[in-house]
């Protein structure tokens, strides 16, 4: 049964990519087949180095020591004169068009010409070198180029650089999607740097070097200059394919895992009628990608039967942008881990760790977490381009109000990651342990701060923030009572009883529940136990942790009461019926009526003894109030007690007229 990882594009939204392969490798899902297309090929050809029986988590490592390395966008790639030019020009376009790299490669050079040239109508720029600048960018194939990229994938150094030989004798079939750039035919470049088709036939008698194929699959036209191999220029895979499920499907694959960038659907937007440029394209081009996706992966009569898909993916936007930032590319490969463990164990549950205001699955943690990180990251990028001098050395510091801000959102971090850990959901542990989110700043390609995030600040304008110590996960045995669903006192139930280290890993032991004793491995299904009162108490022993004690509650029940009421001023039959909540008799009632008509010598109100349906003989005497709004008839009223696990309830009711 061949297995096999399908990459998408994504560019810098590709440590995505690592993240869930780390979780997959660490699962024994280890592939026999790799296919990509993109930035996603970058990441494939050096998975491919090592298959199933070369210590293929080397290869994993590889990849996150290349992607935690990168600090600067000159580290991956560097600009053409031209643009530099355009820059010095106009500052905000090197930002906008980095923005815009998340559109099919297609749009891309339409962008960054709508962009560029209505830029000469803009006062205050100099049209004239605008305009000499926009003639050499005419005459250019990119903004940017590879050659840091290029230089990184031919390096020398196997523990940096790409290294062929060892993706030829791997075992792994390797397919990186690039698109013939003269004749718009897709080819996929295969681990013997052979050309096929999209069929899977050889197209040519070449063979290509696997550096320039994987540039090749990357190079997004107007951004990358495309890559001449053996006299052909080729471009980006994503022309044509940005999922390349097919060649997956075509090499025998029964599973497959598919690892995206971009989730499915996009965010709506309100049409507000003045919409610009800036918002229809961006909409536009998440509406494209997620089409072509969409057709790649799901095509309309699906891979028939035999084929097993599972697709890993973003559930929020993710930012889609050509700009290198470190504290981006560890949350990101930190989400793809959390979402691969997602999507593999079928997290759907709710954590039992309650959050304020919202009550998410794990699933949704995992969105939680990272979009804080983001945040956070952000946060800190807003205020890091002011350079202040100030006691102890600090060459710029935040003001007090950002500190503080920063370390509540660490704190909040902090809780989000406990309760999805309480939930059972994974938490990365390499290559960057998840304990760090909260204890400093995030990665940044500059120096934040001198000083430790939790320390004490001292601003210039005397302002002083005092050290404190930063949030841990909750220390010493922890236990979770997990009661089923509709648990209520009276009746026979279930309930777990789960122990588990600071880090929520199971820890065997023993669970004292209302002075019962049970023995367990990891947890304890206690089936048929009837709870009798609100309040419960487990107590767990567990070798190595001080004996600890839970206190719970179970509810109880309320009951619906009606009454048949006999006619007034007659002898005759009353029946009081109490049910439970899924319409059942309850038993041993005991009922009281209070009748405010009620004659010495009358037949008691209260029957005894109790019954499920009390039904007993009485006499309703007339009893009539005059008042400013006329006569009326005065109610009676009763309770019902004595049914154990279920509140005392009181009624109402009005004695019919005799006919």
């Amino acid at each position: 049964m061949p297995v096999a990882l399908v990459l998408s594009a994504g560019g810098l939204l590709c440590p995505f990519e690592v993240g869930a392969v780390r979780y997959l490798y660490e699962h024994g899902i280890v592939p026999d087949i790799i296919c990509a297309t993109s930035g996603g090929s970058l990441n494939a050809a050096v998975l491919a180095e090592r298959g199933k029986n070369a210590e293929p988590m080397k290869a994993v490592e590889k990849l996150e020591r290349g992607w935690l390395s990168l600090q600067l966008n000159t580290d991956m790639y560097v600009e053409e004169p031209w643009f530099a030019k355009a820059v010095s020009l106009v500052p905000q376009f090197k930002e906008d068009v980095t923005t815009l790299a998340g559109a099919p490669p297609l749009w891309s050079a339409f962008n960054i010409a709508v962009y560029y040239f209505t830029a000469l109508a803009r006062p205050g720029y100099e049209c004239f070198s605008l305009a000499q600048t926009a003639q050499d960018a005419l005459a250019s194939m990119s903004c940017f180029n590879l050659l840091p990229t290029i230089r990184r994938l031919q390096s020398a150094d196997t523990s940096v650089g790409l290294v062929p030989s060892a993706v030829r004798s791997s075992g792994i079939k390797l397919r990186i999607a690039t698109v013939n750039l003269g004749t718009g035919e897709l080819r996929y470049i295969t681990e013997a740097g052979q050309v096929l088709d999209r069929n899977g036939r050889l197209a040519t008698g070449h063979q290509v070097d696997l550096v320039g194929a994987v540039i090749a699959s990357a190079s997004i036209p107007g951004y990358f200059p495309p890559t001449n191999v053996n006299g052909e220029d080729f471009v980006d895979g994503g022309v044509r394919e940005f999922v390349p499920v097919q060649a997956a499907v075509g090499l025998g694959a029964d599973r497959i895992f598919v690892v995206r960038t971009h989730k499915t659907g996009v965010d709506q937007i309100r049409a507000k009628g003045t919409e610009r440029l800036a918002d229809i394209l961006p909409q536009a081009m998440a509406i494209m990608i997620d089409e072509i996706q969409e057709n790649d992966t799901n095509p309309p009569y699906g891979w028939g039967a035999s084929v097993s898909l599972t697709e890993i993916q973003p559930t929020i936007s993710l930012p889609s942008t050509l700009d290198v930032d470190p504290g981006r590319i560890a949350t990101l490969m930190d989400y793809g881990y959390m979402r691969a463990d997602d999507v593999i164990t079928n997290h759907i549950a709710e954590p039992p760790v309650p959050l304020p205001a919202v009550n998410p699955t794990v699933w949704q943690l995992a969105d939680l977490i990272t979009q804080q990180r983001l945040d956070i990251c952000q946060y800190e990028r807003d205020w890091a381009t002011q350079y202040v001098p100030v006691k102890g050395g600090l060459q710029r510091v935040p003001s007090a109000s950002d500190v503080q801000e920063v370390r509540r959102m660490k704190k909040q971090l902090c809780y989000l990651a406990d309760a999805r850990l309480c939930g059972q959901g994974a938490l990365p542990t390499k290559p960057i342990p998840f304990e760090t989110w909260w204890e400093t700043w995030e990665r940044h390609n500059y120096q934040v701060l001198d000083l430790d995030l939790w320390g004490r600040f001292e601003f210039p304008d005397a302002t002083v923030i005092d050290a404190e110590s930063a949030p841990s996960l909750p220390s010493g045995l922890r236990m979770f009572v997990e009661l089923a669903p509709r648990t209520r006192a009276g009746k026979a139930t279930s309930f777990t009883v789960r122990m588990a280290d600071e880090l929520c890993r199971p820890v065997a032991g023993k669970a004292f529940v209302d002075g019962n004793v049970s023995a367990f491995d990891t947890n304890v299904l206690i089936a048929n136990y009837t709870f009798h009162s609100e309040s419960h108490r487990v107590r767990v022993v567990a070798p190595g942790f001080p004996e600890t004690a839970y206190l719970f509650s179970v509810r109880i029940g309320d009951l619906r009461v009606s009454v048949e009421t006999p006619p007034i001023g007659v002898l005759s039959t009353v029946t009081v019926h109490a049910r439970d909540e899924d319409d059942n008799p309850v038993p041993n009632l005991r009922i009281a009526i209070q009748d405010p008509a009620h004659r010495e010598g009358d037949p008691d109100p209260t029957p005894n003894p109790p019954m499920t349906e009390s039904a007993f003989t009485y006499l309703f005497r007339t009893r009539l109030i005059r008042s400013g709004e006329g006569v009326h008839l005065v109610s009676a009223t009763g309770s019902v007690t004595g049914a154990p696990d279920y509140h005392s309830t009181d009624f109402e009711f009005f004695p019919q007229p005799a006919e």
